[in-house]
């Protein structure tokens, strides 16, 4: 299997809040953090920003990107949590995550980082 095909199977999400008075400046916020990670992390199409309430915007706007893992030879083992780790690697602070599988209850994906982050460049089953 190629490592466009495995993506193919994956939808993995990063969503941003972000507190700015414009969708520009959201925007512009948004690039300012996604240029500090190190090292760089790939993305699949635009990020996509929108306001956190439609009916009754605030200064809270909400940013998904969705990571490109297709550089990566292979993923092992292949599952949720060892791709939302990697991602969680290129950022310098703290992240929380969970994720949404018809397979898996959410207590077996969900974790919170923000007591400590020991994953730095960790790449524990990626290559």
């Amino acid at each position: 299997m190629t490592p466009a095909e495995r993506e193919a199977r994956w939808r993995l999400c990063v969503r941003f809040a972000i507190e700015a008075a414009s969708e520009d400046e959201a925007r512009a916020v948004l690039g300012q953090a996604l240029a500090g990670l190190k090292p760089e992390l790939p993305l699949r199409g635009v990020p996509v920003i929108h306001p956190r309430h439609r009916c009754n915007p605030d200064d809270i706007w909400v940013a998904e990107v969705e990571p490109d893992l297709t550089h990566l030879q292979s993923i092992d083992p292949n599952d949720a949590k060892t791709r939302c780790r990697f991602v969680q690697s290129r950022f310098p602070m703290s992240v929380s995550w969970s994720c949404h599988s018809p397979s898996a209850p959410a207590r077996a994906c969900k974790r919170s980082t923000s007591a400590s982050r020991s994953f730095g460049d960790h790449r524990e089953g990626m290559t």
